[in-house]
């Protein structure tokens, strides 16, 4: 799981939590209302005049405790909705992932099935697990391009300026 959606997961207990806090608050006040109405009643209050004493007590408290602007409970959905959402995701991007894997070293191998240079190679005498392991590091090619006879033994050696030189000169210097 992921850090957000964890994050998430814990907005939305901590609200679910502050929801509960706030109904165990609105039945105290409601038990507390009705202990009120009672004791003025004991007291020798008309139940009437004394509901409306306690109603009236009751809205200049809920001017003093502010309401919440937004429903915490869609709030609340909606975040472990999102969380969830993430969760998901993530599994499918993992998903993904390991499927580019696996299409990358089947590309390598038929890259390496179709090279000519891979041919060059094993007729040099490489063996499979060199030409893959030379195909994985991308130096296929320069080994390839280096692998034929190192110093041109046997043949005649190219020098420049040799074409330039009178023949009497050219056996002179050995050319």
């Amino acid at each position: 799981m992921s850090e957000i959606a964890k994050l998430l997961r814990t907005q939305s207990e901590d609200i679910a939590n502050e929801l509960k806090a706030v109904a165990d608050q609105q039945e105290f006040l409601e038990m507390t209302k009705q202990a009120a109405v009672e004791t003025l009643i004991e007291q020798g209050i008309d139940a009437e005049k004394a509901s409306e004493l306690v109603k009236s007590a009751k809205e200049i408290q809920n001017l003093a405790v502010s309401q919440p602007v937004f429903n915490m409970d869609v709030i609340s959905e909606v975040f472990e909705k999102s969380a969830s959402y993430i969760e998901e995701l993530e599994v499918r991007l993992a998903e993904m992932q390991s499927k580019i894997e696996s299409n990358e070293e089947m590309l390598k191998q038929a890259s390496l099935s179709g090279n000519p240079k891979v041919a060059e190679l094993r007729g040099l005498g490489f063996s499979e697990e060199e030409i893959k392991m030379l195909g994985n590091s991308g130096m296929i090619e320069k080994v390839a391009q280096t692998a034929g006879q190192p110093w041109e033994s046997g043949s005649v050696s190219s020098r420049p300026g040799v074409a330039a030189m009178d023949p009497i000169e050219r056996f002179c210097l050995g050319g």
